[in-house]
């Protein structure tokens, strides 16, 4: 997702005529304060990937929320060996 905000970057250096060098606070600033308010694209990502994580294991389908709990399991498993 980091690939898709330096792009980002790119692409509004270009459009506002800007150098490479220039600061661009101001994209990522809130709307009321002046600034453009546009999301991080790499945080906004782990924000969408937990909300589906928590869909996924409350569903009212008892075969997804079983599927997630044991996907779930093994990825907690891997990831402490």
């Amino acid at each position: 997702m980091a690939e898709i905000d330096d792009d980002l970057k790119v692409g509004i250096r270009k459009v506002l005529n800007l150098n490479d060098k220039s600061c661009l606070d101001y994209l990522y600033g809130l709307t009321f304060a002046g600034a453009m308010g546009i999301p991080v694209a790499a945080e906004e990502s782990d924000i969408f990937r937990l909300d589906s994580a928590f869909k996924l294991l409350s569903s009212k389908d008892p075969i997804i929320r079983d599927l997630s709990e044991r996907e779930l399991g093994l990825t907690v498993r891997d990831a402490t060996g």
